[in-house]
């Protein structure tokens, strides 16, 4: 059954539906789990990117900075002096902007397991669907033609399927985000 979704995949290249029915059931969850961490890891992004709004306003506009609704903020605080705003802002800034990079290494770390762990088992599910096949079948295919199969195509679904698709899941969600905020 694997071989020959492997073997349609080979031929076929790029037959996603196919290869979603490989992954497992615990798999399934683990990249749900994974696809929130991406929408957590998009909303970080779009912060750290609309976090330089007030500080570019506050740079550009000193006079009139307090008198806007984010400015309303810091004189609640009774912080009225501009230079202690613009210290805290850029600081703030700056740990939006660390907290994102370290989130972002960890959510890196969880893919890359789960892209490995992907790879793992779906070779193995290949080799020992290439050891119990009938002999007329191995016999059908040359040895180098299965190697690649079993050790070249599980590494490919893994690295050109799924790492793509959760990039392009983090990408669709910050545009969303900004969006949002923008349009806000």
């Amino acid at each position: 059954m694997i071989t020959k979704i492997l073997t349609k995949l080979a031929i076929h290249k790029n037959t996603y539906i196919e290869a979603i029915k490989l992954l497992e059931k615990k798999d399934a969850n683990y990249s749900v789990l994974l696809v929130f961490s991406t929408i957590f890891n998009g909303f970080l992004q779009m912060f750290a990117l609309i976090g330089v709004i007030p500080l570019i306003n506050l740079i550009m506009k000193k006079e009139e900075f307090l008198k806007t609704d984010f400015g309303q903020i810091f004189i609640y605080f009774n912080i009225t002096n501009i230079n202690h705003a613009l210290i805290i802002i850029a600081t703030g800034l700056i740990l939006l902007l660390l907290i994102k990079n370290l989130y972002s290494w960890f959510h890196m770390g969880l893919v890359t397991k789960y892209i490995s762990s992907c790879s793992i088992k779906l070779k193995n599910k290949t080799l020992n669907e290439v050891f119990v096949s009938k002999y007329e079948w191995i016999k059908s295919y040359n040895s180098q033609y299965l190697r690649e199969v079993v050790f070249n195509y599980g590494n490919a679904w893994a690295t050109q399927f799924i790492r793509p698709l959760l990039i392009l899941i983090n990408d669709f969600f910050v545009i969303i985000f900004i969006l949002s905020a923008l349009m806000y």
